[in-house]
């Protein structure tokens, strides 16, 4: 789908005392990271789009993500896992549930205000 690109973090380095994951690496002019602590269960999080891109990387455990690009009209699912990296273009709604608990770590193009500013919402359809 247009506006989505899946892959995995990557080790960049790793020795007996660590390991270094990237997770964009210059991909995103990042502004704004946030750690979303996520709970397993039936509650939809998210529904809702960014005028600027987005990176998030499953740190821990998996959910499941509808994807619109709502200038295309392009759709897509996906189950997110650990180690996964989603790319979101601007304008593409994300919404998800969580399979099992779950930590996803997000960066953004612009700093966060606050949920008026940043988001805009979608009806579900």
């Amino acid at each position: 789908m247009r506006g989505i690109y899946i892959t995995k973090a990557k080790i960049i380095s790793s020795d007996d005392r660590r390991d270094i994951i990237s997770i964009t690496n210059g991909v995103l002019n990042i502004q704004d990271i946030h750690i979303c602590i996520m709970k397993k269960g039936e509650q939809i999080l998210g529904n809702h789009h960014h005028p600027y891109s987005e990176v998030c990387y499953c740190f821990k455990g998996s959910c499941y993500y509808w994807l619109h690009n709502t200038l295309t009209g392009e759709k897509m699912e996906i189950e997110f896992r650990e180690g996964d990296v989603m790319y979101r273009a601007p304008y593409v709604t994300h919404t998800c549930k969580c399979s099992e608990d779950c930590i996803l770590i997000d960066g953004a193009e612009k700093s966060w205000l606050d949920e008026e500013w940043n988001h805009t919402r979608e009806v579900l359809q």
